[in-house]
Parts: C-alpha cells; structure tokens; sequence
C-alpha cells in the first residue's frame, strides 16, 4: 500500500487534507493507538518538523521535544520516553503489512523498529512527495 492509497482509503477528501490529518491518517493505517499520550506527543513532534525543517538531518529533536513538552505541560524526558513507548508498541501490535513495506529498506532489522529519527525522516519523505 503506498501513500496515495492510504489517502484513497481514509475519509478525508485528498484535495482537502492538510499536512496533519495526513500524519493522523498514516499513523493510524500503521496501527498507533491514540489513547496514548506518546501518539499524541507524535502527531505534534511531526507537525513541527514539518513547520521547521526543510531536511530530516537538520532536525534538532531535543529543541522540538522542549517545545511539545510546553504545549502538553510535561517533560521533555517524558515527550521522549512517550513517543518512544507508542512508536515500540505500535511495532509490536499494529499493521506489520504497512510497516514492513514503509519501512523496510529504513530501519536496522536486528531492532526491528525506527528510532524517533528514522520515523520523522521517513514521515517527512511521504509527505513531501
């Protein structure tokens, strides 16, 4: 399934779908579950990266962890540690179809999942295209 298809099968009208309800859409193709704060944290640690940077190298993660932590009135350890938890759970009980085929040739496979880097990059590459 590319990205076009995701698109396709959402409810949301291509023509009208802003940069966020994209990342919404693909990360719930891809299984994250919106009941945790980590995917929450994410769809806003993504938007930024958006609204900021023109290449996934130039992203300053710990400088848009700090500015979700004060949106969301936490930590920025616990950003990080939140996004983290919801990126593993997600590898660990959601679409493994979708994932291995957005990801495949993207992650180190004695991990088995994307670090927060290699997720933003690659989310950034889809919605770029």
């Amino acid at each position: 399934m590319q990205l076009m298809d995701i698109i396709e099968n959402s409810e949301l009208e291509p023509e009208n779908m802003t940069v966020e309800a994209l990342f919404h859409v693909v990360l719930h193709e891809l299984g994250f579950s919106f009941k945790l704060r980590g995917t929450q944290f994410l769809e806003d640690f993504l938007s930024l990266v958006y609204q900021r940077y023109e290449h996934p190298c130039d992203i300053e993660s710990f400088e848009v962890y700090k500015d979700v932590a004060i949106k969301h009135n936490t930590t920025v350890a616990s950003v990080s540690r939140q996004i983290l938890y919801s990126i593993s759970r997600t590898w660990d009980k959601g679409n493994t179809h979708l994932q291995n085929e957005l990801f495949a040739s993207t992650i180190d496979p004695e991990k088995g999942k994307p670090t927060v880097h290699e997720f933003t990059g690659l989310m950034m590459e889809l919605v770029k295209l």
